[in-house]
């Protein structure tokens, strides 16, 4: 009876533990099953799978892309042929499968059916068997919208196979994936965005070229006299250094000759003694007077013109060479952000495998 007792009492405790942990463990379960449920109805009550999750409509959704090769399972060289076991790594994000940790027991990621959220058409174009899509595998999603899904799929793709150094030959085969129907969802703003600084840069260049058509036909007559600092700029240090040759005054007159050339012809008038040899002599000079200030004003008509052509031609040598620049400036900003990212991309090796 002692012997009895004793067991009972030494048993008496791990049963209590036993009943304790049975009635504690089973709602914590019940618990986090509960939430995630929760959670699992909060994203999908009124998700639609075929709808891009994008703010906007002109919005792209970059997708990362890796391709691991575990197995190469055959090499037809007849058939020209290739087939292969691969595991495709995508990530991209899903603005419609974000939510807050803190509202769901610290819930950060789950386990969701591929088939039942959008992905990316991305296929083997040059697929040799009709098999372009992967096998149906659960992708995970992070609170913040990450997706990574890493189908396993088996492709037979086309391979051209050149047999002529056999058996010494080097094979290249090559795979290539992209999208099926968004393909040019990349190409077609980066073409927007050029047509827009072309038609930009045309537009100023309309502007610049009417400028300066309307400096190369000005004169003395139309406009005031060149600035002491545009003849500084543009007639002398601009030419020099836009390899130009430097303009000169052409057509500049001395006063000092006009008055030696008519002292001449009052020499000439005091020198003959008959009035009428010195009226003639006199309208003659009077001719010659007239003469001369008609050919001095329209030299110095002239050298203003010409001024403002070569003024003209100096401009146009600086937008020409400014329009080059901007061009080429412009033209790499757009297309090399575009370059270097499909040079970027890295096709990462997967060694494994982890759930």
């Amino acid at each position: 009876m002692v012997t009895a007792l004793s067991l009972v009492r030494a048993l008496l405790p791990l049963v209590c533990s036993a009943v304790l942990c049975s009635a504690i463990g089973p709602p914590m379960l019940s618990s986090y099953a509960k939430t995630e449920d929760k959670l699992f109805k909060h994203l999908f009550s009124n998700y639609q799978k075929w709808v891009r999750p994008i703010e906007d409509l002109n919005t792209t959704i970059q997708v990362k892309f890796g391709l691991a090769i575990s197995q190469l399972v055959d090499v037809d060289e007849k058939n020209q042929l290739m087939t292969t076991n691969v595991w495709m790594k995508q990530e991209w994000t899903d603005l419609k499968l974000r939510w807050d940790p803190d509202h769901y027991l610290g819930i950060t990621s789950i386990r969701v059916p591929s088939d039942s959220i959008w992905i990316p058409d991305i296929v083997l174009y040059d697929n040799a068997d009709g098999n372009f899509e992967a096998t149906v595998t659960k992708a995970v999603v992070r609170f913040d919208g990450t997706i990574s899904w890493t189908p396993p799929a088996n492709y037979k793709s086309a391979c051209t196979i050149d047999v002529t150094f056999f058996p010494f030959d080097l094979q290249n085969c090559s795979m290539k994936f992209g999208s099926w129907t968004y393909d040019g969802s990349q190409v077609i703003p980066l073409i927007g965005e050029y047509l827009v600084f072309t038609m930009i840069f045309v537009t100023l260049s309309i502007v610049i070229t009417v400028f300066a058509i309307n400096i190369h036909h000005r004169s003395s007559s139309t406009h005031h006299s060149m600035a002491p600092w545009v003849r500084r700029i543009f007639l002398h240090h601009l030419p020099r250094l836009l390899c130009m040759r430097s303009h000169v005054d052409r057509y500049a007159t001395s006063a000092g000759t006009r008055t030696g050339g008519l002292g001449y012809g009052k020499s000439l008038s005091q020198d003959t003694n008959q009035l009428d040899a010195e009226h003639n002599l006199q309208a003659a000079l009077e001719s010659i007077r007239y003469i001369t200030r008609h050919v001095v004003k329209e030299n110095e008509v002239r050298e203003v013109v010409q001024d403002w052509k070569f003024v003209a031609q100096v401009l146009d040598r600086v937008f020409l060479w400014a329009f080059l620049l901007v061009s080429l400036l412009g033209s790499a900003l757009l297309f090399i952000p575009v370059i270097y990212k499909w040079a970027s991309i890295i096709v990462p090796s997967y060694a494994e495998i982890t759930s």
